[in-house]
């Protein structure tokens, strides 16, 4: 019973390498197989799975941009009207509230002030906490 089996499995082996069924005392030949390449396909059916793709990727990558926009809540808009170094630092003192390393590095009061005028900074017990703008200002 199990020589059956094993003789259907190599039988159907053989068909699905297309090497026909071969005789256990002809060793296999050996080829060399190049990279694969698929079926040709005629010009026109092969256009519209490009634009196709092209599409979708397109579709994709606006409704991407559009919810990054949505979630963020544009954090740069956040900070205008300051200056690339008061930015910076302010991001950076985003980051210290954030991973509550307020007591290493302490905080300017008008650093705070402008955070908290901001919405990006409130004070709970004396303590700054991030809000959900200031969260999405670190994104």
């Amino acid at each position: 019973m199990r020589t059956e089996r094993l003789q259907k499995l190599e039988e159907m082996a053989a068909d699905l390498l297309g090497t026909g069924s071969r005789p256990e005392a002809e060793p296999m030949q050996q080829t060399s197989v190049g990279p694969h390449t698929p079926p040709s396909q005629d010009m026109g059916s092969a256009a519209a799975p490009e634009v196709e793709t092209k599409e979708i990727e397109a579709e994709a990558v606006e409704a991407e941009a559009e919810l990054e926009m949505t979630i963020s809540g544009r954090p740069d808009e956040l900070l205008t009207g300051l200056d690339l170094d008061t930015t910076i630092r302010l991001r950076w003192v985003l980051r210290d509230i954030d991973g509550k390393r307020t007591k290493m590095s302490l905080l300017a009061p008008d650093d705070l002030r402008i955070l908290v005028e901001r919405g990006l900074v409130a004070m709970q017990d004396d303590a700054p906490v991030l809000t959900d703008e200031g969260r999405r200002a670190l994104v």
